[in-house]
């Protein structure tokens, strides 16, 4: 059985602007990746990671950790 807990926020107005914001971002790059994929697909085309890795940008050593 799964289960989870609920938070409740309360943000001010500023914080919700950043996080209505923060999103649309989410959205707009779900969207136009899942776009992506029905294009290659259309297209008799596959995505996968081993052939775009090379073009993913290098992690840069600063990540918190």
């Amino acid at each position: 059985m799964l289960s989870g807990r609920r938070y409740r926020l309360e943000l001010t107005a500023e914080q919700a602007e950043m996080c209505e914001e923060f999103g649309n971002v989410c959205r707009s790059v779900w969207n136009t990746g899942l776009h992506q994929r029905r294009e290659y697909r259309r297209r008799g085309a596959w995505m996968n990671s081993r052939r775009s890795a090379p073009s993913w940008p290098r992690p840069s050593g600063n990540t918190p950790g």
